[in-house]
């Protein structure tokens, strides 16, 4: 008899196998929970012979569907929507990067949360900036509040939430960038962060206030009041109410294609990349990714939509010989790597590399360049097992020329060709104007 993950056999009836699950991971018996086993177990076997890495793990019993929650297409109609909100890229380009990067390693991240019922990714995810920002500077951050490391930094999801409206739809579906443009064009809602210590994450309970306008108040004391970014200029005006400024970076190319590695140098000097991915609900990307186990990398499913997911990237580099980036989900700890996934590099896997976007830490340096120190972190990693590939760390990886670059070639073979008619001008010039004084002094001759 054929087993799957060693506790349950194919031919075993979804009741059966419930129990199986139940023992296997010490979980006690919920009949409604046993409801959406049995889904899950029923589109888990019909596909298994084309998904050999789905698994039977954990959550099998917790979503009958994806919970997702990044709404694009409603929010932002289209690209140049999407790049009127951005900044250019403020930072000067690194000559070289790391091999390979993990900011869970560097104690710039902090651990995964879950966004339960609820189509919340993209606070999940704009917080991840956020903290990933406050980590960054923490050794320069006053406020006690927040002075902390990422194994005991955690910022309010249902603040941001609660207090976010026309740019988001609370459990609905939202978007980072505009989340990020809204908490800058509205200071007297956006004093600060929030703990969630202090706004605990009650999504069911808070949504009436939502629906009622109704502001959260800070309780943090106003002396500890932060907002943990750098404010840029947007590239030109529109026709739009803001305040022509933004914290939000356009990691992305000036024609709208992906920046492979420009993302990796925001990622090399320590700070997250927003970023979002599309998964059809009912696919055999869907199941797989509802049952991702972490120990492989996502790859092979083609780009089909826009996004519908937000996630954050938070390193790159090789897992199991195979190039990768490493995004933090919003799945909680127990789905994935310890809520992080291994999805490929360079092949728009699940569209993840459809955008690019990242915010700047209030006291960065623009010229610090690669980041090398490292905090306190909360993650147990093993290169060469949960981790990257090993012996990547000490190696180093130049950047081929890009657009700029030519363009930069181009600009001064340009400027040299002027400066050579131009010489060539003077040249003829002062050889005229000698020739007229030879003629001017030469004797005059008459014909007799």
């Amino acid at each position: 008899m054929l087993v799957l993950f060693a506790f349950i056999p194919v031919s075993i009836d979804c009741i059966d196998a419930y129990t199986e699950f139940l023992i296997y991971y010490n979980k006690s018996f919920n009949k409604s929970n046993e409801q959406i086993f049995c889904t899950n177990f029923a589109k888990f076997l019909k596909s298994k012979s084309q998904c050999i890495n789905c698994t039977i793990n954990v959550n099998f019993d917790k979503y009958p569907e994806l919970f997702l929650g990044h709404t694009d297409s409603k929010f932002l109609s289209s690209n140049n929507n999407y790049h009127r909100l951005l900044s250019v890229d403020p930072l000067p380009k690194l000559q070289s990067i790391p091999e390979s990067v993990d900011l869970r390693e560097m104690g710039l991240v902090t651990k995964a949360k879950r966004q339960l019922y609820c189509g919340s990714c993209w606070a999940f995810a704009t917080i991840a900036l956020l903290e990933n920002s406050i980590l960054h500077d923490h050794e320069k951050i006053t406020q006690s509040e927040f002075n902390n490391t990422a194994i005991n930094l955690d910022l309010s999801e249902q603040y941001l939430m609660s207090n976010v409206f026309s740019a988001s739809n609370y459990c609905q579906g939202g978007n980072s960038i505009l989340t990020l443009n809204y908490m800058l064009d509205n200071p007297k809602i956006w004093k600060t962060v929030e703990t969630t210590q202090n706004f605990p994450y009650e999504y069911e309970k808070n949504n009436q206030s939502f629906i009622d306008l109704k502001i959260f108040e800070p309780k943090v004391s106003p002396d500890q009041y932060l907002i943990p970014y750098k404010v840029f200029n947007m590239p030109r005006k529109y026709d739009f109410k803001s305040s022509q400024k933004t914290p939000v970076i356009n990691l992305l190319m000036k024609n709208g294609t992906y920046d492979i590695q420009k993302v990796q140098q925001y990622l090399a000097r320590g700070l997250a990349v927003g970023s979002s991915i599309y998964i059809e609900n009912g696919s055999q990307a869907s199941t797989q990714f509802r049952d991702y186990s972490g120990d492989y990398v996502i790859d092979n499913f083609t780009c089909k939509g826009t996004s519908n997911h937000a996630i954050v990237l938070v390193g790159y580099g090789k897992f199991k010989n195979q190039d990768v980036w490493i995004a933090k989900n919003s799945w909680g700890e127990d789905w994935g790597n310890n809520g992080f996934m291994y999805i490929a590099r360079g092949q728009n896997t699940l569209c993840v590399e459809y955008k690019a976007f990242s915010i700047i830490p209030k006291h960065y340096d623009k010229n610090a360049g690669i980041f090398n120190q490292v905090f306190a972190t909360p993650f147990n990693l093993t290169r060469g097992k949960n981790g990257l590939d090993i012996n990547q760390e000490q190696q180093t990886e130049i950047i081929q020329n890009d657009n700029k670059t030519w363009q930069v070639y181009v600009k001064t073979v340009s400027i040299c060709l002027a400066l050579a008619i131009l010489i060539a001008i003077c040249i003829v010039i002062l050889i005229v104007l000698k020739y007229k004084s030879v003629l001017k002094n030469k004797p005059d001759t008459f014909n007799i």
